[in-house]
């Protein structure tokens, strides 16, 4: 897609009613810190003139709603099969050393910015590099801007944007918060797409149909092209583009993973998602797309997703040596599933997964490596706000590669806000 058609492309959809939604996952509606206020209005447990006080009283005061936000993710690694100093050059191995390691930090504030429309979110970060040395910076660095309306009794409309330092919106797994996972890591084909955070602006969409019986949200964003989280200037003139479609069916599907909410009287959710990216980036075009499903209901969930990624070189610019300059292609999928035992708080969990690396070469094999995942959560506090969790992942080596002892045992301690 060209740079021009997109921007026409925009241009057309910015007068459509959209709606921001950093957090996909989210049921807000749009009204700051009136969302509890609007849901009882609508919910019929307080009326129009209760509602009308509460809007008054929550506009005099532009600073509610301000909270801090972050999260920390403390592991320990009871033991890998394959040593920690080992050479490990393909996706699925573990990556943590033996004994005790912060995983992530996070610190921040977000709520409202003075007027009720208008929403920020900012996040400091520190957490280890591949070296096992500590880093910080800025995770996330964003203003959201939103109005929404109601041109009918079972239709609610939004629209808005957001701008600065994000996820990209793509894949449902990458948007939620590592906090809110139901396994301890992400899926491989997740954790290799280049998803990071950049730096851009997206135009958003929000049409609720009958009080979150159908719910459709779109996301169409335009981004710096590093995708690694590094919000300084890109190597190159090219931007890179993103779209995100989700649907959620009969109830809004709050954020996280698994079902911490209809193992009681609520009704069972279905949402379906698909996800485009293309990065121009400077001596190659990458291309990825991927489609994903989620069910809960009952204290059961299950979740599959499904990215393909394709490289194309630009043999313009590629001047490195000849292996270089051929196309590769990377594809995997993986689905997940677990219970919520509400009376105790425990979520047993399991997911298998499979990630191919096809160079597109004779001189190298294609690589077809699978992982299975057996988890058990305990949620102190729900919905994901503290909880203890164990992972066992088997790992195999499918074709390409010689099979390896990389076993590995996972503890880790979540707290978010």
């Amino acid at each position: 897609m060209s740079r021009q058609i997109l921007i026409a492309a925009l241009a057309v959809f910015i007068l459509t009613p959209v709606y921001a939604a950093a957090d996909e996952g989210s049921s807000r509606t749009g009204n700051g810190g009136m969302e509890l206020a609007e849901l009882l209005h609508d919910k019929s447990v307080i009326d129009d003139k209760a509602y009308a006080e509460l809007k008054e009283a929550h506009a005099e005061n532009p600073l509610y709603g301000i909270s801090p936000a972050g999260s920390l993710l403390l592991g320990y690694t009871l033991w890998n099969e394959m040593p920690y100093d080992e050479v490990i050059s393909y996706p699925g191995s573990p990556h943590d050393q033996r004994g005790f390691h912060m995983r992530k930090a996070e610190l921040g504030l977000k709520g409202r910015a003075y007027y009720d429309w208008l929403r920020f979110k900012i996040l400091a970060v520190a957490e280890p590099n591949e070296d096992g040395q500590v880093e910080f910076g800025v995770d996330t660095a964003y203003v959201e801007a939103f109005w929404s309306y109601a041109p009918c009794d079972n239709l609610k409309m939004g629209h808005g944007f957001t701008l600065g330092g994000m996820k990209l919106p793509f894949s449902r797994q990458n948007l939620n918060s590592t906090a809110k996972l139901q396994l301890i890591n992400r899926a491989m084909v997740v954790e290799e797409t280049p998803i990071e955070y950049d730096l851009g602006a997206t135009l958003d969409a929000d049409y609720n149909y009958a009080n979150d019986l159908a719910r459709l949200k779109i996301r169409l964003g335009a981004f710096n092209g590093n995708s690694d989280g590094d919000y300084g200037p890109d190597n190159n003139d090219n931007l890179q583009y993103t779209a995100r479609a989700r649907l959620d069916l009969i109830d809004a599907m709050s954020a996280g993973e698994g079902d911490l909410e209809t193992a009681g009287d609520k009704k069972p959710r279905l949402s379906l998602g698909y996800s485009f990216l293309q990065n121009n980036d400077i001596d190659r075009i990458v291309k990825a797309w991927g489609v994903d499903a989620e069910v809960r209901g009952y204290g059961f969930s299950a979740l599959a997703e499904y990215i393909a990624t394709r490289f194309e070189p630009d043999l313009a610019e590629t001047m490195t040596a000849s292996q270089y300059a051929e196309d590769w292609e990377t594809d995997g999928w993986f689905v997940q599933g677990g219970y919520y035992i509400r009376w105790i708080k425990v979520e047993p969990a399991v997911r298998y997964e499979e990630y191919n690396l096809d160079l597109l070469s004779d001189v190298m094999p294609r690589r077809r490596l699978a992982a299975t995942t057996y988890g058990l959560n305990w949620h102190i506090a729900n919905p994901h706000h503290a909880k203890l969790q164990a992972n066992y992942t088997q790992r195999a080596e499918l074709e390409g590669m010689p099979e390896e002892d990389n076993d590995s045992f996972y503890l880790q301690a979540a707290l978010s806000f």
